[in-house]
């Protein structure tokens, strides 16, 4: 999940994340995020999970904002990649969802669960 502390859906979307590690840790989910705040700012996104208490993983992306919109064909946040078991991975772009955007969460949970039961 890529997100920044001053977008409101990003925030929104962290307990959710939260929940799901700890509900399917157990059958191999592990869900990383990555802060794509300027580095002064990266100190309180850990603090904002700290505060939710995440067990989850925080890495700062650190590149230019140029060079990482253009690779990872950024729109808006937040947006996350879910990758299987065998490192296929499937994009979700809140600005796809700009419609529906609670159909962006439930898509991503959605295409976790399936996931998750393939052996």
């Amino acid at each position: 999940d890529f997100w920044a502390i001053t977008c409101p859906p990003c925030r929104k979307a962290l307990p959710e994340y939260i929940k799901l590690q700890k509900e399917h840790a157990s059958q191999g989910l592990v869900v990383i995020t990555v802060s794509v705040d300027p580095a002064a700012k990266f100190k309180r996104a850990n603090e904002i999970l700290t505060e939710l208490q995440s067990p989850l993983t925080n890495l700062l992306l650190d590149e230019p904002i140029d060079t990482w919109t253009k690779k990872f064909d950024f729109k808006s946040l937040p947006f996350a990649y879910v990758f299987d078991r065998r490192g296929k991975w499937v994009r979700f772009r809140a600005s796809e969802y700009e419609q529906n955007p609670e159909k962006y969460e439930t898509d991503v949970k959605n295409t976790i669960s399936q996931l998750l039961a393939e052996k």
